[in-house]
């Protein structure tokens, strides 16, 4: 019986840190923090800013590129997701950008989606 119930306890616990280890995520990067990020800074300062990227890559020039992606969502719909590049050589930053992917529905005209003039006969 105490071996069912220290099990069960043991179990729980597991359970318990599994949970929270997976709701506590990352950082996500922000435009703000994307902002903060300024050419010529260390790597060693632009991580502190941003945290752990997505992804990291190393180009053929010897530089590494850095990948963070913010989703912008309502309702649970992803709307945008936002890629922010930064290139870090020599440990410094080189260069940045973002990347803007799904724009959102609102950037079509939908009085064109609905007239008969744009329907194919």
């Amino acid at each position: 019986m105490k071996k069912e119930i220290m099990k069960n306890k043991w179990s729980f616990l597991l359970l318990f840190a599994l949970f929270f280890s997976c709701a506590s995520g990352t950082k996500v990067v922000t435009a703000d923090d994307f902002a903060q990020i300024a050419i010529g800074m260390s790597e060693k300062k632009m991580i502190e800013i941003a945290g752990q990227p997505y992804s990291k890559k190393k180009l053929e020039n010897g530089a590494i590129e850095y990948r963070y992606i913010e989703r912008v969502t309502s309702s649970g719909t992803v709307l945008q997701e936002r890629h922010y590049l930064v290139l870090v050589k020599d440990h410094k930053v080189i260069s940045k950008k973002v990347l803007f992917y799904r724009e959102p529905p609102y950037d079509i005209n939908s009085y064109d989606m609905q007239t008969s003039e744009n329907r194919n006969p």
